[in-house]
């Protein structure tokens, strides 16, 4: 099958205004690539991201008042590979100071971890992410200083 240059293909490189660039022409070849051009004129091209399916969550439960160092939701050890995960977090009192990361194989030491802040009565929601995780390793949350009230946590995780 022969491919042509259709016919307002010209028109449209001119309404976008892209001219000839100076040097070695070109000719095109029989190999069909998939490009998108986008007229500005006309409406965006639209990409609608499909959040990943997870299962239950890895949580404590509802706690009440729980300690710094307190584990709000703990994967347990995972096996290598790349995950999604979301975070979700609420409580009804009090300030709730936590931090959210990966732990290494023997649970020692964080890996990586990021710190949060969720204030009185505010759900937060983190995710959906991806992480790559070395054998064994967990995705971990727990209570940075201690919290007034009740909250409770969940972490869903799924293998990519």
């Amino acid at each position: 099958m022969k491919w042509g240059i259709p016919r307002n293909f010209p028109g449209l490189l001119q309404r976008l205004d892209i001219r000839e660039i100076p040097g070695p022409r070109f000719d095109l070849a029989d190999l069909v690539l998939p490009v998108a051009l986008v007229d500005p004129g006309d409406s965006p091209l639209q990409a609608n991201a499909v959040p990943p399916v997870i299962g239950a969550p890895f949580s404590a439960g509802e706690l009440v008042g729980p300690v710094a160092g307190t584990r709000l939701a703990d994967t347990g050890q995972l096996a290598a590979g790349t995950y999604w995960f979301v975070f979700t977090i609420a409580g009804n009192t009090g300030t709730n100071d936590f931090r959210l990361g990966r732990r290494n194989a023997a649970d020692a030491a964080w890996v990586w971890s990021q710190r949060y802040f969720n204030p009185v009565n505010s759900p937060l929601w983190v995710g959906p992410l991806r992480v790559t995780l070395a054998a064994n390793e967990r995705l971990a949350a727990e209570v940075v200083t201690n919290f007034a009230g009740t909250s409770q946590a969940n972490l869903y995780v799924a293998a990519v």
